[in-house]
């Protein structure tokens, strides 16, 4: 409560200092003290006034007096009430919205009635408008926020926006998603029942985050005609612009990771099975490579071209490196028909593609000694290997005495020498290596034929020591068309022996010194067998090492 204090009026001021003595007391409500008379006009009157007058109060000590003065008000209720009214005086949702369709219906009604409703004030026009003019334009944005709501609904629950000119199929397509989203929440119950936890992960976490976007969105479509639903709707639809809901999908399950490759080193034009050491790798993936040096070290790995794509399987993938580099892996996890799938590469892990000359023990001086034709041979296959391993019983069916190496040989009937001879068998065997892929010739031992056509005819195979007398020592002789044959060792031809021998010059031996101890047949026949297994298993070794040197 204030309390006002009135001064005395004069005159009775007067007539109660002039009546008294020391025992009157002043008209005041207390009468407690004694009042000396006032003089208006005296300098020290004067000059409190001025002090007073420099000393007026501001509006924050003012309100901090009431406020310590009245402590007891009721000024809590005062504002409560006043909440009330601002509360019931705020239009809700339906009124809101039902006036906002109807002012947008009778809009051109409005427009003519503007001259007879222009006075008209604050509590004629309806969602606490002042005027026509603030009425229409409150209602035109209520419509489009209302719109706009109903369009952030439909895309959470389809993905897309829709088609106005088909609403039927829009219609359709959203009772669809609708029966597809309550189909998912009853599989996700499924699995929770189960206790499945990695399945219920699976499948729970895109619906819930559907089921709370639509919630959210739901909320804000009802509240769209205050201030603060506007902005939020606003921020959802930037949220959808930027696929939120996908990268929320994403941020829920643990993301795929390739810590080691094994091995880490290829070799270029050669299939490699690459192991891969990583979490939540899936099978079906698809694994790509990038281009350290020729293309990540100068842009981002994720715009350069992912070559050898291959399909993860097992934790393995195969893939054939073309170009000498380092590669970056990139994984992207299977097809999936509801959501785009990205290549992911990892920088950290790499694997280097080298040329086989840098592999040690493999020296490229090596490569360069071999002959040409060693370089050219393409691989030897399995096959031809099978085909060089002769069976036992074949063996001893096919081991027959040779010919008796005694008989010799001259040469006085026949047309051709014996460099000519040797010039024609080295001839025949280069026309049949070109014509065979599975031919195969060193350098140390000179060519030799692998295997030979069904139809060719049983031939023989000579070499000799050819010396300054005329002699010659054969060494070994009879090459069936299914066998390989090796000699000991032959001495090459001199000059000298080779001047001595011509088309039409005849060779004379010397029996007397030339005379060949004969071997007996069985003798024969175990020397020769011993000689076989010797030189298969030379081939065989040659063949290896032969092998593991062709690409």
């Amino acid at each position: 409560m204030r309390m006002r204090l009135r001064a005395p009026d004069e005159p009775e001021a007067e007539s109660s200092y002039e009546s008294g003595g020391n025992n009157s007391l002043p008209s005041t409500p207390d009468r407690s003290l004694f009042l000396p008379p006032l003089d208006v006009g005296s300098p020290e009157y004067i000059e409190e006034r001025l002090e007073n007058l420099k000393r007026r109060p501001t509006w924050g000590d003012f309100l901090d007096q009431y406020v310590q003065d009245h402590v007891n008000s009721d000024s809590e209720s005062e504002a409560g009430d006043c909440s009330k009214v601002s509360t019931i005086g705020t239009p809700g949702f339906i009124r809101s919205t039902l006036w906002s369709l109807l002012v947008v219906v009778t809009a051109p009604l409005l427009i003519f009635c503007v001259p007879c409703l222009r006075r008209k004030g604050y509590g004629f026009w309806p969602l606490g408008c002042r005027s026509i003019k603030e009425l229409f334009g409150r209602a035109v944005v209520n419509v489009i926020f209302i719109v706009f709501g109903l369009i952030l609904l439909y895309w959470t629950i389809c993905r897309e926006l829709p088609d106005i000119f088909r609403l039927d199929n829009e219609l359709v397509k959203l009772n669809v998603q609708i029966h597809e989203m309550i189909h998912a929440v009853d599989t996700c119950h499924a699995a929770l029942l189960q206790w499945e936890m990695a399945v219920a992960q699976k499948l729970c976490m895109p619906v819930g985050i559907d089921i709370v976007l639509l919630l959210v969105n739901t909320f804000l479509l009802l509240h769209c005609h205050r201030r603060w639903a506007r902005y939020l709707m606003a921020l959802m639809a930037l949220m959808f612009v930027v696929d939120m809901p996908t990268k929320l999908y994403d941020a829920t399950f643990p993301a795929p990771e390739i810590h080691m490759l094994d091995p880490n080193f290829a070799l270029v034009n050669e299939e490699v099975l690459v192991a891969l050491d990583g979490k939540n790798l899936k099978h079906g993936g698809s694994v790509a490579w990038v281009a350290y040096w020729g293309c990540a070290v100068t842009a981002n790995v994720d715009a350069c071209e992912k070559q050898f794509v291959s399909t993860f399987e097992a934790g393995n993938v195969a893939v054939t490196f073309k170009s000498l580099d380092h590669f970056i892996p990139c994984y992207r996890d299977p097809p999936n028909p509801l959501k785009a799938q990205d290549y992911q590469c990892y920088e950290h892990v790499r694997i280097r593609v080298k040329e086989k000359h840098s592999i040690p023990g493999w020296s490229r001086l090596v490569t360069q000694t071999l002959p040409k034709s060693v370089q050219a041979l393409p691989p030897i296959s399995d096959e031809w290997l099978n085909r060089l391993e002769i069976p036992s019983s074949k063996r001893e069916k096919e081991s027959q005495p040779s010919r008796s190496i005694q008989d010799t040989i001259k040469t006085t009937s026949s047309k051709w020498s014996l460099a000519t001879f040797t010039e024609s068998i080295e001839a025949a065997e280069a026309d049949f290596c070109a014509s065979s892929s599975e031919c195969l010739v060193t350098k140390s031992e000179g060519p030799y034929a692998l295997g030979k056509e069904p139809g060719e005819k049983r031939g023989e195979l000579v070499e000799g020591e050819v010396t300054p007398d005329t002699e010659v020592k054969m060494i070994h002789a009879t090459t069936k068309s299914n066998q390989v044959d090796q000699s000991e060792e032959a001495t090459p031809l001199t000059t000298e022996s080779l001047q001595q021998s011509s088309y039409t010059e005849e060779v004379e031996f010397d029996k007397s010194r030339n005379q060949v101890e004969v071997v007996s047949a069985k003798n024969a026949e175990e020397s020769e067998n011993a000689e076989k297994e010797n030189i298969m298993q030379k081939w065989k070794e040659t063949l290896k090492q032969a092998r593991m040197r062709l690409p």
